[in-house]
């Protein structure tokens, strides 16, 4: 937001244990000329919250890989890709910044964020958010869901037995389970609650704001319509071809 005609738009893949970014900046000619002097460099930052891992990597080139070992996580890891001081700037120039900076002088101290990307979360957000398990208990066609408290958020899934088998390929249980789960957010991402900054709780804001969905802090919310619009139904294909009787 500071550089009112800038526009950064990395592209970013995410696999097992690595992510590639190819980090585009236009329309701020000083960012550019601080990286080609050395002042300011291409980054990754990837983290992961259950192990406490947070690693950061600069490159002198817009393309970056950042590999990690299956060791350093457990749960949720996190990318992060953007530019970042690699020493203290205090010659930026104010004729490109929004009105509010130009008055005054501008000091950028080494290792802060010039331009910060979304956060991109490396595994999908069913694979973060929900659990599965059995439950001979239940009646048959059911499903129960519940939040979980820890260091990362997620929802205990509990199905019948008769249905368990289904939940690793049957996307209609998954958006079920995921629309269950949604009508929780309002207490498990609550303004002044342990996970209401969570990387997860941000993706799911900016989710569902690019959706122009409302949000669980809204009156007008609906954890069916968030739900859905975070993993949409996929209508079956219709067969085609073949004799009709």
């Amino acid at each position: 937001m500071d550089w009112s005609e800038a526009i950064y738009s990395p592209s970013v893949r995410v696999g097992n244990y690595r992510t590639e970014v190819k980090h585009s900046l236009r329309g701020a000619k000083t960012l550019v000329h601080l990286i080609e002097k050395g002042a300011a460099a291409w980054a990754i930052e990837v983290r992961c919250p259950r192990t406490l891992m947070a690693r950061t990597e600069l490159s002198r080139v817009s393309e970056q890989v950042l590999e990690w070992d299956k060791s350093e996580t457990i749960g949720n890891v996190f990318v992060l890709p953007g530019l970042m001081a690699t020493e203290g700037i205090d010659d930026i120039s104010s004729e490109e910044l929004h009105p509010i900076w130009q008055r005054g002088r501008l000091y950028v101290p080494s290792g802060w964020w010039l331009v910060r990307g979304n956060t991109r979360r490396v595994n999908t957000i069913g694979k973060s958010l929900l659990r599965f398990r059995p439950d001979p208990d239940l009646p048959k066609g059911t499903m129960e869901v519940s939040p979980v408290t820890g260091t990362d958020p997620y929802f205990s899934v509990t199905l019948a037995t008769d249905i368990f088998r289904d939940a690793t390929h049957d996307r209609s249980l998954q958006v079920a389970a995921l629309i269950g789960a949604c009508g929780h957010f309002p207490t498990v991402f609550k303004e002044g609650g342990p996970h209401f900054d969570h990387p997860i709780a941000e993706e799911l804001r900016h989710r569902l704001t690019g959706a122009s969905v409302p949000l669980w802090t809204d009156d007008a919310y609906d954890p069916a319509l968030a739900a859905t619009a975070i993993e949409p139904f996929r209508p079956r294909p219709t067969a085609q071809g073949g004799n009709h009787g």
